[in-house]
């Protein structure tokens, strides 16, 4: 069996912004669930709850268990987060690629920070069968 693929949907559209986002990586239609990073060659999901509705390859109650199972962890992953203390002149740099944000309420004051976004774009997505998930690399890497 390959990655299992994901149906998205454009009809929760919060903005015209997740719109443009939405047409310019292609996100309609099916998607692997499974995505191999480019770079590290690490296994990842591509799951955000505002866009999948359905994993083609599971039967409906499999497919509505599994997705809130992912959407549960997203909210409860804890020991894969990173927390940023934001300090003058701090820089923070991050792959969209492999991460999910999640803003802790309460936990900072918008009006004292800027940010400025640099994306890359034209990269196609992939699976590859042969890339690790991070307990695997792990396993064979001391940190």
């Amino acid at each position: 069996m390959g990655a299992l693929e994901v149906e998205n949907t454009t009809r929760t559209i919060r903005s015209k912004s997740t719109l443009r986002h939405i047409l310019c990586y292609g996100l309609s239609g099916l998607q692997n669930l499974i995505r191999t990073h480019p770079v590290t060659n690490l296994k990842s999901l591509f799951y955000n709850p505002s866009f999948v509705i359905h994993i083609s390859e599971l039967k409906n109650q499999e497919a509505i268990h599994t997705l809130n199972f992912l959407r549960e962890h997203l909210h409860s992953a804890d020991d894969l987060s990173v927390r940023w203390k934001w300090e003058p002149d701090s820089v923070a740099f991050w792959d969209n690629r492999v991460l999910v944000h999640r803003a802790v309420p309460g936990g900072y004051n918008v009006e004292e920070r800027e940010g400025k976004r640099t994306a890359i774009y034209g990269e196609k997505p992939f699976y590859d069968p042969k890339g690790q998930s991070l307990s695997e690399w792990k396993e064979t890497h001391s940190l």
